[in-house]
């Protein structure tokens, strides 16, 4: 026998829920299948995602947000993947992007960043490396303290959002020699010098989630940028 766990969703979610289901199977479950086939970023899509704020799932009431539960999140998630694992992934690595800020920033960087998002903007988290990935103790971006500024230098790779991000979470090194205890985070915006993002990977699935490298290249950015 399966053991099967019921849970419950806030009567918000539900509401969201079957506004979601009624969106996906009108514009994302048949239109995505061709997406996957030509690896388009299916722009008109996501606008009116935006438009629907399914975005902003992870963003606080006192933020302006919905504010809803990690349960009440993961089940407008799962709706959104029966539809399409890319439309999903995008979404989710966005909020997951937003979280770090939540986690680690500033009152200042969080009412920025969740203002950011509410306005449409997307997040992309920036961890894995050619050779780091599960193993973050192997990261070779670094990030030099200069003067009231960071330099970041290395490049990520496989980044979820990395080409339509508005803001980018970044782990570097800071101290050398500490493992992950010498890493530390920044929030960077999109159109910083130094920022870029190469091509979009030609995956073999979840080709309507976005994913390229990230190249930091002496990207000057202020320390209070450190998460």
């Amino acid at each position: 026998m399966v053991a099967k766990m019921a849970y419950r969703i806030s009567e918000t979610a539900e509401e969201l829920r079957k506004d979601i289901h009624t969106f996906c199977e009108k514009s994302v479950k048949e239109a995505c299948k061709a997406y996957d086939r030509s690896g388009e970023w299916p722009v008109e899509m996501y606008e009116q995602a935006i438009e629907m704020q399914l975005h902003t799932l992870e963003v606080p009431e006192e933020y302006g947000g919905p504010g809803l539960s990690r349960v009440d999140t993961a089940a407008l998630f799962e709706e959104m993947a029966k539809a399409d694992a890319g439309f999903a992934t995008t979404i989710s690595a966005s909020g997951l992007a937003l979280k770090a800020v939540l986690i680690g920033g500033t009152e200042e960087q969080k009412q920025r960043y969740c203002e950011k998002v509410l306005d449409g903007e997307w997040g992309a988290f920036c961890l894995t490396e050619p050779n780091a990935g599960s193993d973050v103790g192997a990261s070779k971006t670094t990030a030099v303290y200069d003067n009231g500024s960071y330099i970041l230098n290395g490049k990520k790779c496989f980044i979820t959002n990395g080409g339509v991000a508005g803001f980018y979470v970044v782990t570097a090194v800071t101290e050398k020699g500490k493992g992950v205890k010498g890493i530390s985070a920044f929030v960077i915006d999109r159109g910083t010098p130094g920022l870029s993002s190469g091509a979009h990977e030609d995956k073999m699935g979840i080709r309507t989630s976005n994913t390229t490298d990230v190249n930091l290249e002496n990207c000057r950015i202020p320390a209070s940028c450190m998460l």
